[in-house]
């Protein structure tokens, strides 16, 4: 578990965890966020939630230098 975002766009799945209340008790909800949903969650965790175009594209570099780490690596 990390709240890095350069560490977590080399990992292999990304989970969100958030805190809710529910019937007024807290519950915690885990699940996978993929795709376009992952590269706005790296972002925030780049630049907060205001984070702009910049964050977004560090967030899809990363994701692409990730991607091509892990080719590289399974050779």
């Amino acid at each position: 578990m990390t709240h890095l975002g350069q560490i977590a766009a080399y990992a292999d799945a990304q989970f969100k965890i958030e805190k809710q209340v529910r019937d007024g008790r807290t519950v915690t909800v885990v699940r996978r966020v993929e795709g376009d949903e992952r590269v706005v969650e790296l972002a925030q965790m780049l630049a907060g939630a205001e984070g702009g175009a910049a964050a977004r594209a560090s967030a899809e570099e990363l994701l692409e230098r990730a991607g091509s780490w892990r080719t590289s690596e399974s050779r």
